[in-house]
C-alpha cells in the first residue's frame, strides 16, 4: 500500500474498534482523502499535517508513492517482517506484497507475520519480543549465507 492507503486503513480499523457507525467512518475517511488532495495541490514547505515536522511537500514527495511496484522487480532475496497488532503501519500493507510476490509467482520473498506484535515488537501484554524478531532474522540471513 501507498502511504495514503496505509493512513486510511488504520483510521478504519480505529473507528471500527471504537464501534463507530458506517457513516462515521465513511465520513472520516472523507476528510483524509480532503487532506490528501490539499497536500497535492499544495506541497508547500509552511504547512504541516500530522507532526511539526511533516510539511504538506515532506508528505506530497511519497505520499503516494507504491514500494510495490519496485519490490517486485527485486531478484535478490527480500525480507519483511510485520506485527499484525501495528497501529502505525497496517498489516494488511505486507499482506499485500505477499499475495502479489504470489500471484506473480516469484519466490524471493520470506515474509514473516507476527499476529502477536505490535509495531515495536511487543506483545498485548507489553513485553517485548524484538530478540525473536531479531533472531528469525538472523536465522534468514544464515540460510541466505549472508552472517557469519
Amino acid at each position: 500500500m501507498g502511504q495514503a492507503d496505509e493512513l486510511k486503513r488504520i483510521k478504519e480499523k480505529e473507528l471500527i474498534a471504537a464501534e463507530s457507525s458506517p457513516k462515521e467512518i465513511r465520513d472520516a475517511l472523507a476528510e483524509l482523502d480532503s487532506k490528501f488532495e490539499e497536500i497535492r495541490k499544495n506541497p508547500s514547505l509552511s504547512q504541516t499535517w500530522y507532526g511539526d515536522d511533516n510539511t504538506y511537500k515532506r508528505w506530497a514527495s511519497y505520499l503516494w508513492y507504491s514500494p510495490l511496484d519496485y519490490l517486485v522487480k527485486l531478484s535478490v532475496p527480500v525480507y519483511i517482517a510485520h506485527g499484525a497488532r501495528d497501529t502505525s503501519s497496517p498489516v494488511e500493507s505486507d499482506d499485500a506484497v505477499r499475495d502479489r510476490f504470489r500471484t506473480l509467482g516469484k519466490s524471493n520473498l520470506t515474509y514473516r507475520r507476527y499476529d502477536d506484535l505490535d509495531h515495536q515488537w511487543n506483545e498485548a501484554s507489553g513485553q517485548n519480543d524484538g530478540p525473536r524478531v531479531v533472531g528469525d532474522l538472523i536465522d534468514w540471513l544464515k540460510s541466505m549465507g549472508l552472517s557469519r
